[in-house]
């Protein structure tokens, strides 16, 4: 697997939290998801804005497995069916 497939991966992941969020009944703003997923941590908002968005150099930040799973469970998702949908959104001969 290649560092341009994990990162795609990512960038997926980041999309299915992004469409869950929206989902949600009230939506759950990023600056709320980014306190419950990094508390204590001033200006938590941007480190979604920068696994979201390409910075200055080009690239995103990385998401980690403990940030999807603390997120997902941050929208009352289970972290292993999200990570399946993602996965079954990504191509299988890439894996």
């Amino acid at each position: 697997m290649t560092k341009d497939f994990i990162m795609e991966i990512e960038q997926e992941a980041m999309r299915f939290i992004d469409e869950k969020r929206k989902d949600v009944k009230p939506m759950i703003s990023v600056e709320a998801l980014a306190k419950e997923v990094f508390p204590g941590v001033p200006n938590s908002r941007m480190i979604i804005q920068r696994i979201r968005k390409p910075q200055a150099n080009g690239k995103t930040r990385s998401l980690s497995l403990g940030e999807f799973t603390r997120m997902a469970m941050a929208l009352k998702i289970s972290p292993l069916e999200a990570y399946g949908v993602v996965l079954g959104r990504m191509d299988e001969t890439k894996l």
